[in-house]
């Protein structure tokens, strides 16, 4: 069995947590390491589970709580170098926590499997994660600009899918941010629209898909109606994913679990 829930997930802070019978491993953690606990306590899950966190990148509402977490945990930080570097942690002070790890890399805990691969973004070595037990398998995707092959296959075999829907291209263009941050968000280097994402799920995901966590929605440029209703419009052109739940996810927040089993 595997679940999972977006603790937060917006401008305002990131983290996604996995359970199997291994552990909890968290990816990200853009928030406290105080609303981390409150978050997983509401979740009725134990800190004292925590096997590990995984950084995709450097940005603040992707790494806020990291020092506190190596503070007051005894888990192992993976984080690739550079995004290290980026992100000022003391290698030497963190020796024994720090474990560094490169794209494309494969790290194993009892039978759980996470998998490093790269991705497109304004950040130093930017990666999102595939997690795998027994036959399970969870992708987190978020703060890309652009979709490629190694994206689609991950969400061709996923169950549980966290995937980013931040901006509705029209309200960005409209919208308050000035000139160079509107290019920045829809160049290569950014996030996924919310018709890149619908797109990316309608010609991808398979039967075996059963959650849909929409993430990282911009809240001055999207709203979660929208996000879902450009999901609903690309999903009814293709075969319908009978099974597939759509959660919303906000930075206030953690969802509740979702739940899947091998098939």
């Amino acid at each position: 069995m595997m679940r999972a829930s977006s603790l937060a997930s917006g401008s305002q802070g990131n983290s996604y947590v996995v359970e199997t019978e291994d552990g909890l491993i968290l990816v990200d953690l853009g928030i406290s390491f105080r609303d981390l606990v409150c978050r997983l306590s509401y979740l009725k899950a134990s800190p004292l589970k925590l096997k590990a966190l995984f950084i995709t990148h450097e940005h603040l509402d992707h790494i806020r709580g990291v020092v506190q977490f190596l503070k007051h945990t005894s888990c192992p930080l993976y984080i690739t170098k550079k995004t290290m570097e980026r992100a000022r942690l003391d290698e030497k002070k963190w020796s024994d926590r720090i474990h560094l790890i490169e794209r494309e890399d494969v790290v194993e805990f009892g039978s759980t499997v996470v998998q490093a691969l790269p991705k497109c973004h304004d950040a130093a070595e930017p990666l999102f994660f595939n997690l795998f037990h027994r036959g399970c398998q969870a992708t987190v995707l978020t703060d890309t600009g652009v979709p490629d092959a190694a994206m689609a296959v991950s969400i061709s075999r996923a169950d549980l899918l966290f995937l980013e829907s931040n901006h509705d291209v029209e309200m960005l263009k409209r919208g308050p941010y000035p000139e160079h941050l509107k290019k920045r968000i829809l160049s290569p280097y950014g996030h996924l629209s919310n018709q890149q994402a619908s797109s990316l799920v309608a010609m991808n995901a398979s039967e075996r898909l059963r959650w849909l966590f929409l993430s990282h929605i911009s809240e001055h440029n999207n709203t979660p109606e929208t996000a879902l209703l450009t999901l609903e419009n690309a999903l009814s052109e293709r075969t319908p994913l009978k099974e597939l739940k759509r959660v919303l996810t906000t930075p206030q927040a953690p969802t509740p679990w979702a739940e899947v089993a091998p098939l």
